[in-house]
């Protein structure tokens, strides 16, 4: 899954051009002047590197990474809301730092990844996640999601269970076959393209079940510590 194209980028640590860690000392002077508070400033000013894989389908997937060399932690992956990228992490992936091997994905078309011919919804776009999590080891890993990044690891996590520990899923979009309408002006979007089951709660429990199993959470969700 993670083959190189020779269209695509090479695997491995690459430079992220022009879209560096704001370091430069005017963008910090302005910081300063906003009031921003000594933490964010050390948070966002932390290095990054840059790898680049392959998708299955061929996609180049852009992953920045805080610590890549501290192999001994269990790895965190941080994954974006639509339309967002890496970025969105670099005040808060620092802070996890002594305790996990932190990472974070941009999703096809979006950030530095590469672009594809058509895009689908959230479960097409978690069907990216085994390739990344092969490359960062072979996880099993945690993943912190938020929004369209939340519904794709769900997804992900029903499909393929084994390569998840937890999942922390924040602000997302879930609905439920069956039991939850499409959102409004979906048409024949993501949620309607869900396998349905015809509205009875007893047939939808095992994907609710099968989730929450995958995810080692309850439904009110699980703690990075516990």
């Amino acid at each position: 899954m993670s083959a190189t194209t020779p269209n695509a980028p090479a695997p491995g640590p690459v430079p992220r051009p022009g879209v560096e860690p704001p370091s430069a000392t005017g963008l910090v002077a302005e910081l300063l002047r906003l009031g921003a508070p000594g933490w964010y400033l050390d948070a966002v000013t932390r290095p990054q590197t840059s790898r680049f894989i392959t998708a299955a389908d061929g996609t180049p997937l852009h992953l920045a990474q805080w610590n890549e060399h501290a192999c001994d932690k269990p790895v965190l992956l941080l994954l974006h809301g639509y339309r967002a990228n890496t970025h969105a992490w670099d005040a808060v992936a620092p802070v996890f730092t002594t305790r996990f091997r932190v990472a974070a994905l941009d999703w096809p078309g979006m950030g530095c990844s590469g672009h594809r011919v058509a895009y689908g919804g959230a479960a097409e776009a978690g069907s990216v996640l085994p390739a990344v999590v092969a490359a960062l080891g072979g996880g099993p890993v945690t993943l912190v999601a938020h929004s369209f990044g939340g519904s794709a690891a769900v997804h992900a996590a029903c499909r393929w269970p084994g390569l998840f520990d937890r999942a922390i899923v924040v602000d997302s979009l879930i609905p439920v076959p069956g039991i939850d309408p499409p959102p409004q002006g979906a048409g024949r979007g993501a949620a309607a393209r869900l396998p349905q089951h015809g509205g009875d709660p007893a047939a939808v429990s095992p994907l609710a079940r099968t989730a929450l199993s995958a995810l080692g959470a309850s439904a009110h969700g699980s703690p990075l510590g516990a």
